[in-house]
This record gives structure tokens, C-alpha cells and sequence, in this order.
């Protein structure tokens, strides 16, 4: 008797306990996404295969551009990771984090990035803060993917890369400008004649640190502003409209009148603009 009853206890604390235990060590995928974004869309389409393959994952979806709850959420996540969540989509894989999709390369991160956190289960500090796991121990360090992928060379960890490189290769991609290049060689050719030594390093260097800080100031706010409208689907579909117009019209005037070089400034204007540079650099 006392066997029986044992043994139906033991049944019973299993029955209880295995659904319990098989839900709590699944791992989480956290993904912070706008339901506007293409990206986003393959992106749940190739998470929703890997869950389907995969019973030990669990995919928490959180749509951020027309809920307001979950855009709360994400600001509380971003000052969780030490960082703020300014694209989407957004992945958090134990202590990885994923921006952005693209086939061939975030699908690989992602996929990498699971296999890692299997084999070295972290805290999911996340999962804490929503209330779906218990708090642990220990403390997450938040790594982005910094993998990328350019074309004719392949994948590149850009946290490898020189800083000098990257400038150079970025420098020399700007350079093909033909409104740039003009400026410059009529910098150079204005320099060449000037004889005060210290006057051509005046004007040189005023030259470079002004180009420098403009481009700065530019690509900063650039970015703040790409990164404040981005999340606003109405400004990103008028911003797309203006664009499609804006090279209809270009490719239009090039058919109609092709010409080459900058058209900002015309061959009078420009002769004119040269004698007066030069006149104030010739000055003592």
C-alpha cells in the first residue's frame, strides 16, 4: 500500500514538474522591431524557422513604432545594456546584440550567437527585468555584431579594422566628387604660386580643419536626425517620395542636357570666384 502510494506521488510531482522545468530552460530571443520595416519581416520569417527547428527557443517579439508600451520598454532595455536601441530590428541573444538583417551575414550572427549562449548559459538580465525568468546572478556584457559584409571582399570583423584604414578607405571614396576634386585642385594650384610660406600653411590648414569640422557636424546631425525620424513610418515614406522624384528629375535633366563637372557653379562664376581668391591671396 504505502508502494503504491509512493509511486503515485512520484507520478504526480512529475506530471507537475517537467512542463514547468522544459519551459524555463528554453532561451529567449528578445526582438525589438517595427511591423514597417521589410528588414524586420525576413528577419521573423528566418527566426520562425529557427524556432520551428528548435523547440528549445523562444521568440519574444516587441513592435516599437506603434506601441507605446513597448517603445517605453525598449528605452528601459537600452539603459539596461549600457546603450540605447536606435535601429530596428533589434536582437538580444543572451549577451549578444544583433542590428539589423541581412541574409548571409546577421543570420549567421544570429545562429552563431545561440550556439554560443548554449554553451555558456549567461544571465538574462532582460528575462529579469520582464519577469519571466528568476533573477540570477553575475553581470552581461552586451556585444554588438560587428561583422559585415562588402562586396567583392567578403566578411570583415570591423572591430579588427585599422581606424587609419577605414579613414583612408573613406576618404578616397569621397574623393571621386567632382565638385570636391575641382575645389581642391584649384586650392593646390592656388597654393603652388603663393609665396609666403607661412600665408600657404594658414590657408591650407584653415582649409582642412574647416572641411573637417563641417563633415563632422554634418554626419552628427545627420545622424541624430536619421535616428529621431527613422522610427516615424510617415516621414521615412514622404522622405522615399522626395528621393524617387528628386532622381527622376536629376536622370531627366542629365538625359535632356548631359554635361560634366559640378553645375553649382557656372565657367563665369567660377573665373570670376578664382581672380577674386586669388587677389586676396596675393595680398601681404
Amino acid at each position: 500500500m504505502i508502494k503504491r502510494i509512493t509511486l503515485t506521488l512520484l507520478l504526480l510531482a512529475t506530471f507537475f514538474v517537467l512542463p514547468v522545468h522544459a519551459e524555463t530552460s528554453k532561451l529567449k530571443i528578445y526582438v525589438f522591431y517595427s511591423q514597417d520595416c521589410i528588414h524586420g519581416a525576413t528577419e521573423e520569417v528566418f527566426l520562425n524557422e529557427l524556432a520551428a527547428k528548435d523547440p528549445t527557443l523562444e521568440i519574444l517579439r516587441f513592435e516599437v513604432v506603434y506601441d507605446k508600451e513597448n517603445q517605453k520598454l525598449m528605452k528601459k532595455v537600452g539603459d539596461l545594456v549600457g546603450s540605447p536601441i536606435n535601429t530596428v530590428p533589434t536582437v538580444f541573444i543572451g549577451r549578444h546584440r544583433i542590428v539589423g538583417f541581412t541574409e548571409g551575414t546577421t543570420d549567421v550572427d544570429i545562429v552563431d550567437s545561440i550556439q554560443d549562449t548554449k554553451e555558456h548559459p549567461v544571465r538574462d538580465m532582460i528575462g529579469e527585468m520582464l519577469g519571466l525568468v528568476k533573477p540570477g546572478t553575475g553581470t552581461v556584457d552586451y556585444t554588438g555584431s560587428s561583422i559585415i559584409t562588402l562586396p567583392f571582399i567578403g566578411r570583415i570583423n570591423m572591430a579588427t579594422v585599422s581606424i587609419p584604414l577605414v579613414a583612408i578607405v573613406l576618404g578616397i571614396l569621397d574623393g571621386f566628387n567632382p565638385c570636391a576634386m575641382w575645389t581642391l585642385l584649384f586650392l593646390i594650384g592656388m597654393l603652388f604660386r603663393m609665396e609666403d610660406k607661412k600665408k600657404m600653411w594658414i590657408l591650407g590648414g584653415s582649409f582642412l580643419f574647416a572641411s573637417a569640422a563641417m563633415y563632422f557636424l554634418f554626419m552628427l546631425s545627420w545622424l541624430n536626425i536619421t535616428v529621431f525620424f527613422g522610427s516615424i513610418s510617415y516621414i521615412r515614406l514622404g522622405i522615399a517620395a522626395i528621393a524617387i522624384i528628386g532622381g527622376i528629375f536629376n536622370f531627366r535633366s542629365f538625359l535632356n542636357a548631359p554635361k560634366d563637372g559640378c553645375e553649382l557653379v557656372d565657367d563665369d562664376k567660377r573665373k570670376k570666384l578664382k581672380k577674386q581668391v586669388l587677389t586676396v591671396a596675393n595680398q601681404p
